[in-house]
């Protein structure tokens, strides 16, 4: 015994229109995030700046290493992973502007 041609049609077309909601869905979740994140990122920079004075020498190049990543710049292969290295206020001054010249955005 087969199945119902006009059942088939019914079920496939629910199914399509059920994939097309979900979609939509997501998509709208997706720009809520992102609609998010544009809000708290001023925060989070001016967060990072502030650690970058930070006295600990490994949170300074933790909070350097995450500007230059976002400013997208490489790290000497992400400075030798294990390897701490002080870096002054005004090095990394100059390595933020060479960072938003080369962007031409802010950081």
């Amino acid at each position: 015994m087969g199945e119902d041609p006009d059942f088939r049609a019914a079920s496939e077309t629910v199914e399509r229109l059920a994939r097309a909601y979900l979609d939509e869905s997501m998509i709208a979740d997706l720009q809520k995030a992102k609609r998010r994140l544009v809000a708290v990122a001023p925060a989070a920079v001016m967060e990072l700046a502030r650690l970058l004075q930070d006295g600990d020498p490994r949170v300074r190049l933790s909070a350097a290493n995450s500007i230059l990543d976002r400013a997208a710049m490489d790290t000497a292969q992400k400075v030798e992973a294990a390897q701490t290295h002080a870096i002054n206020a005004d090095t990394m001054a100059a390595l933020i502007a060479d960072a938003q010249k080369k962007r031409g955005e802010l950081v």
